[in-house]
């Protein structure tokens, strides 16, 4: 069994990263993994337990878990977010880089792609820190309480925060009144969480 089964998908393992829980081998991707394991070992081993026999039926590809469908995400059929593209270099690259599959995080229902595995180990620390706000959904559509998708190579990054727009014209239009769009956005955002869940 792997930890990441609780989160939804397989991993590969390191064979020194194991655990004997109620009498059963458990393997972790990692001393990361290990780390997230034994904060609740009972409690993660019956989300894997959960979890295994739908992501054993998907191939060992994403599914989504309970914990992960309250959130609103702008993602691709696979789950993937911002198209692909590194959320981390956008604050230590000031532009938009194309991520690779095989550096990979999941946050609050989405898959984030990055450059290197160095991004990678950046966003799991403080994911937080550089997730894009609106769920990757357009900045200037959220301050008219809309959700429309992004082009990734459309950013700013306000008081710490990732944004991204639509068009360019959305771009502008936001700029047009940045710190008043920004309050618009951030007051809708809560309510259109609310009524995807409603919709489930």
């Amino acid at each position: 069994m792997r930890l990441c089964s609780i989160i939804g998908r397989v991993a590969p393992i390191d064979v020194n990263t194991f655990s004997i829980v109620n009498d059963r081998l458990v393997i972790q991707h990692n001393q990361r993994a290990v780390n997230g394991w034994n904060k609740d070992a009972p409690g993660n081993l019956q989300l894997a337990d959960k979890y295994w026999p739908l992501v054993a039926k998907n191939g060992g590809k994403q599914i989504s878990t309970d914990a992960e469908k309250g959130f609103l995400n702008n993602i691709d059929p696979g789950g993937v977010t911002l198209q692909g593209y590194d959320a981390v270099a956008y604050f230590t690259d000031n532009k938009a880089v194309k991520g690779d599959p095989k550096f990979e995080a999941r946050y609050n229902g989405a898959t984030y792609w990055f450059a290197s595995e160095e991004h990678a180990s950046a966003f799991k620390d403080n994911p937080s820190k550089y997730a894009p706000q609106y769920g990757s959904f357009c900045g200037y559509a959220m301050s008219l309480n809309k959700l429309r998708p992004v082009d990734p190579e459309i950013f700013q990054i306000i008081d710490g925060r990732l944004i991204l727009q639509h068009t360019k014209d959305a771009y502008d239009q936001f700029n047009k009144d940045l710190a008043g769009n920004v309050v618009k956005a951030d007051g809708y955002w809560p309510g259109q969480i609310k009524n995807m869940r409603a919709k489930k």
